[in-house]
């Protein structure tokens, strides 16, 4: 019929492989389940081979437009990311800065950081946690320059973390050598579920 979908299962057609297929033009594959309360669109193949997963956990969080001071005394700090740009599932807190994983799998997380140091000598120790444990990637932000402290960076982190269900994940600071400020309006705290 017109404008209808025509759905086609094949198997055992000459070769190993099994086909699932919408033999409709411009027509789309739909996949839904039904999570107690309704039901809903949850993986979508478009006719040109794009595909969308509305509810596959991700998120985005920016900070205020702000200079953060960063003291050689503090300690491992939460920079705050309190606006959140997208958090699809609600899985990021934006008032502890922390994302929890929903599901067990391999999630990949992506910070930037914009900043400047009081003196050549100082340096930003960074790193992801899962569950306030042992820092899962540990890193330093150098500003060893003639030009500190006048020299504002924008430096990037990325890490892939295995997480169990309700593991949470958090982006921590520590100023090291001098002190130095964070403009939080630069910075970004992303992740998302990859498998």
């Amino acid at each position: 019929t017109a404008d209808q979908a025509d759905l086609i299962l094949q198997a055992g057609n000459g070769g190993a492989d099994a086909y699932i297929a919408n033999a409709a033009s411009n027509g789309d594959l739909v996949f839904s389940t039904h999570n107690g309360t309704a039901q809903g669109e949850r993986m979508r193949i478009y006719d040109d081979g794009a595909v969308t997963k509305p509810h596959h956990p991700c998120f985005a969080a920016k900070g205020s437009a702000s200079w953060i001071s960063m003291t050689t005394t503090a300690g491992d700090i939460d920079i705050a990311m309190g606006t959140e740009l997208f958090d699809v599932g609600g899985h990021y807190n934006n008032s502890t800065y922390t994302f929890t994983a929903p599901v067990d799998g391999k999630y990949f997380f992506y910070v930037q950081v914009y900043f400047k140091l009081d003196s050549a000598s100082g340096y930003f120790s960074n790193y992801f946690t899962k569950n306030n444990a042992t820092a899962q990637e540990n890193h330093s932000i150098w500003s060893y320059s003639n030009d500190a402290p006048h020299l504002d960076q924008t430096q990037t982190q990325s890490c892939i973390m295995d997480l169990s269900a309700n593991d949470y994940v958090r982006f921590r600071m520590n100023a090291e050598g001098d002190h130095g400020d964070i403009y939080g309006g630069h910075c970004l705290f992303s992740g998302y579920l990859i498998c």
